[in-house]
């Protein structure tokens, strides 16, 4: 994995593809070559894997995600989180 731009642009390319689990599993393999403050910072990558969580109904993950990364939904997060987060919960 060269840079998060990379790492986002697979996660958007597998989501894109409806590849949830793909996704998941892209995830889990490659979060190791970035440390947890590069993924929380990115909106891209934080509202790609809700979204994959909630095709995959893995709603209990996608909190866990938000914890591990310290991620609070409040009216400053990003739009594309907020948007995710509130498709999550209408899933749920």
């Amino acid at each position: 994995m060269r840079s998060i731009y990379d790492f986002s642009k697979k996660l958007k390319e597998l989501n894109d593809a409806q590849n949830y689990l793909e996704t998941l599993s892209y995830f889990k393999k490659n979060k190791i070559n970035f440390n947890d403050q590069e993924i929380s910072k990115n909106a891209y990558i934080i509202s790609d894997m809700l979204k994959a969580c909630r095709y995959t109904n893995n709603f209990s993950i996608a909190l866990k995600f938000l914890e591990s990364y310290k991620i609070s939904i409040n009216p400053s997060v990003d739009k594309k989180i907020l948007i995710q987060y509130g498709w999550l919960l209408y899933s749920w």
